[in-house]
């Protein structure tokens, strides 16, 4: 074998390594920039995750003619940070919601949900491990969605949350003058 062809075979092979180490480069690059995303979602839900509810007490009407049923959600901050624009919903059995402007960290409301079912009527075991749905704003200004005990979920369009909730009037708000 010649020079020549000795100078064609390395053309060749650094041709081969420049393209294998440009996939290389792009594979890792890809790869950090999905990691750095997964951080930052990570960093965004850091207030939503501890913002969680459970079924309290439930009433059951006498007759499966009437379909309605009464929750007493518990919804509690464990956050650092406040929430806003909290909605409660239950709904996998039906419509009706309870609504709060502000959940200051470390406070629990208390939501009162009357639920009218559209077929048949629920059992205590199902409310219970379904869960309510919570919609809200966090400090920073993002709406989430959370249903049941699953992980928070952005909501980037058409929140719940982003309408304010009818003011609840509540006797501990009330300050003596």
């Amino acid at each position: 074998m010649g020079w020549s062809e000795w100078d064609a075979l390395g053309s060749v092979l650094g041709g081969v390594f420049s393209g294998l180490a440009f996939a290389a480069t792009l594979f890792l690059l890809v790869r950090e920039v999905r990691i750095r995303r997964r951080t930052d979602l990570d960093e965004q839900a850091r207030q939503a995750r501890p913002v969680v509810a459970a079924v309290e007490q439930e009433s059951y009407p006498l007759a499966a003619a009437f379909r309605t049923m009464d929750l007493t959600v518990a919804v509690r901050n464990y956050s650092e940070l406040p929430v806003f624009n909290l909605v409660v919903r239950l709904e996998e059995f039906g419509s009706g919601q309870d609504g709060f402007e502000v959940v200051r960290p470390g406070e629990q409301v208390t939501a009162e949900l009357r639920l009218n079912r559209k077929e048949g009527v629920p059992n205590t075991f199902s409310s219970r491990t379904t869960g309510p749905t919570l919609y809200f704003m966090d400090a920073n200004g993002r709406h989430w969605v959370r249903r049941g005990l699953g992980a928070p979920d952005r909501v980037l369009v058409d929140a719940v949350s982003a309408a304010r909730p009818l003011t609840r009037f509540r006797p501990e708000d009330l300050q003596p003058e």
